[in-house]
């Protein structure tokens, strides 16, 4: 669940990095990572880049097809 921005951590507390050393792990598949414009983060304070990262990186759950045929 979203919290509300002033209640986010902020970049330095999370150790955001922009731009990203982690080749995979970065904001865009990260399950805290909300893809709307702009993009922002459920627990990271704005602004969030899709390419970026920081220590609260939790991959996406992956989907079966079964899932996604629901």
């Amino acid at each position: 669940m979203e919290r509300d921005e002033e209640d986010k951590l902020n970049h330095k507390a999370v150790g955001y990095e922009h731009p990203s050393d982690h080749s995979d792990d970065r904001c865009g598949r990260c399950a805290h990572f909300v893809g709307s414009i702009p993009p922002r983060c459920e627990a990271v304070k704005s602004p969030i880049l899709a390419e970026d990262w920081c220590k609260r990186f939790s991959p996406k759950k992956s989907m079966s097809l079964v899932e996604v045929m629901k």
